[in-house]
């Protein structure tokens, strides 16, 4: 009898495991099949961005299109109490909300020279400390979080970045990630949490208030939430990778000392394989994409319930037919050589309707901007990382044969130290 009772509940425990550590993004609303259909094709991903569907067929969807993209992102509502462009129902305000973000990152050559100078402050004084003496190790994650959450509030807010204090913006990022985190697994996340994070945009915002719209985090979520770990991914494939190129960080410490687009995109001359500080970015960016799956809610004609699908942008970026036998080798020197088949699988940024304001220019400058910051101020030579706790072997991941492992929580073991020290 009580063997009977054990295998009996041996499905539900591995359903609540299952449910536990899945990887599913949104929780689905009212209609919506608990689990996602996931398409790894770009042909498939680039409708589903699109809200239209997820093939040729004649079906039509009969949501709106911001419906199709808010509905799935209410667990950010519930989470962080926004209300934006991702989240709305609202296409007027939706508009809106876009063409205001837009103003806010179209940057002046001599604002872009500003946020270069200031980036490689802000890594100074982390990097020696406010004591004046040199930091033993630090954690590289907290670090990159830091100075990417402290530019993205100069570029939008203009606040004095320097003097911002650090435990508050430390706190906000770690919020962020944990409510991020625990918006994917409850429809509820900790209470505990949001108010951490509230009592620390309050340190910033004094005058903040409860009116979703003027959340401040309406744009920094767009801002920072993708482009920390991006930033993180880039800098350790320039700067401690067994495959990096040396000349990388170096052309990188030219783009910094000149932050224009034109450097931005100009490649060297000096070898056949020759990048650019965009090649770099780009490559991180189709190694490590921002947002590895997207999701949409879908209601098709032919369908009697709506269903919610998701587009796998990470696997359209490894396609070996598409990116080359060496699809999961960071190697910028292939965008001198892509065709318009990987151009068409290249969606970072989403695309179609939505399209991240950011593409074309403020997002992957900014990304290079920071990462080459941080090569200039953290050269390999004199810095040496250390990944994973003591007696891990998480170290094989620097080998520059695979992929580094890109969770959300994969880095918190990472740190760096002085070579010496």
């Amino acid at each position: 009898m009580l063997i009977t009772l054990l295998l009996a509940a041996i499905p539900g425990a591995i359903f609540l495991l299952w449910w536990f550590y899945s990887p599913l993004k949104e929780p689905p609303t009212k209609g919506t099949p608990l689990f996602p259909r996931t398409f790894h094709t770009p042909a498939a991903c680039a409708r589903i961005l699109a809200c239209t569907g997820y093939s040729e067929s004649v079906d039509q969807n009969t949501l709106t299109k911001v419906e199709s993209r808010a509905h799935p992102n209410q667990r950010l509502v519930r989470a962080f109490l926004i209300d934006n462009a991702f989240t709305t129902t609202d296409d007027g305000y939706r508009k809106r909300f876009r063409a205001h973000a837009a103003s806010k990152i179209k940057l002046s050559d001599a604002n872009w020279k500003r946020v270069a100078e200031l980036a490689q402050q802000l890594i100074g004084t982390t990097l020696v400390g406010h004591d004046g003496k040199n930091q033993l190790g630090i954690r590289l994650d907290n670090l990159v979080q830091s100075i990417s959450l402290k530019i993205s509030l100069h570029v939008l807010f203009h606040p004095d970045s320097l003097e911002l204090d650090d435990e508050a913006v430390l706190e906000i990022a770690s919020s962020i990630n944990h409510l991020w985190v625990g918006s994917k697994r409850s429809n509820n996340p900790a209470d505990e949490e949001k108010q951490r994070l509230r009592n620390a945009l309050a340190t910033i915002f004094p005058h903040l208030g409860s009116s979703a719209r003027e959340n401040p985090l309406n744009l920094i979520l767009p801002a920072y939430e993708t482009m920390w770990r991006i930033v993180l991914f880039c800098f350790i494939e320039v700067a401690f990778h067994q495959g990096a190129k040396p000349g990388w960080a170096t052309l990188l410490t030219h783009y910094l000392a000149d932050p224009t687009k034109a450097r931005f995109e100009q490649r060297g001359t000096s070898t056949p394989n020759a990048v650019s500080a965009a090649d770099i970015v780009n490559e991180a960016l189709r190694l490590y994409p921002p947002t590895k799956r997207v999701y949409r809610q879908l209601h098709m004609s032919g369908k009697s319930e709506p269903e919610l699908v998701a587009a796998d942008i990470e696997a359209c970026h490894r396609i070996p037919a598409i990116w080359g036998d060496d699809v999961r080798t960071f190697r910028p020197s292939r965008w001198s050589e892509v065709g318009n088949d990987a151009r068409e699988a290249f969606m970072p940024f989403g695309g179609s309707t939505f399209v991240c304001t950011a593409k074309q220019d403020f997002g992957p400058r900014m990304v290079g901007v920071l990462v080459a910051a941080l090569a200039a101020r953290i050269e390999a030579g004199e810095w040496k990382l250390e990944v994973g706790a003591a007696g891990s072997d998480r170290g094989q991941e620097l080998s520059g044969r695979e992929p580094l492992v890109s969770e959300r929580m994969g880095y918190e073991w990472m740190m760096i130290s002085r070579r010496g020290s």
